[in-house]
């Protein structure tokens, strides 16, 4: 990670910030160790990539960066993973007249006989299971140098715009 901070900002110093290298400096802001508001001269930029992500603008490129050999991909995740040996499964709940979807990491434990009329002694899977969480920050920047398998991930979540009235 520390590869990837310093070359970024070797690639921000040496470009000096303007409106057109803005996805550079996204990026640059993006890493910060402490987030990527941690820094006062990212406020604004990381609230105008908010504003555009948030009204289904494009996340910006940063040509600099990926002229030198980083390459950036963009995604979400809204789900935790599950801890190894779960499955994801979608459980339907019925409310009555409402029903819904919950998702949950499930992975079974055992079996266990049950009667059934008609049919006689049968099996059935026991299981542990916990609700999966969803992502406090579900969205992602993918930073790797050329030549790596997998890269670093940057998580962040876009902020909605408070509405103001009654609605």
């Amino acid at each position: 990670m520390k590869k990837i901070i310093l070359i970024l900002f070797v690639l921000f110093a040496a470009s000096n910030v303007r409106a057109d290298n803005f996805g550079c400096t996204v990026m640059l802001c993006l890493v910060s160790p402490g987030g990527p508001m941690q820094f006062a001269e990212c406020r604004p930029t990381i609230k105008k990539l908010y504003n555009i992500l948030y009204n289904r603008g494009s996340f910006p490129s940063c040509q600099e960066a990926e002229g030198n050999g980083l390459t950036t991909k963009k995604g979400t995740e809204p789900w935790v993973p599950c801890a190894d040996g779960y499955d994801t499964v979608t459980d339907d709940v019925n409310l009555g007249v409402d029903s819904m979807s919950m998702r949950v990491c499930r992975k079974v434990v055992g079996y266990r006989e049950v009667k059934s009329h008609g049919e006689g002694i049968r099996k059935i899977p026991v299981y542990d299971q916990y609700n999966q969480q969803m992502r406090p920050e579900p969205h992602y920047v993918e930073v790797w140098h050329e030549g790596a398998q997998k890269g670093e991930r940057f998580w962040y979540k876009i902020k909605r715009k408070k509405k103001k009235g009654w609605f």
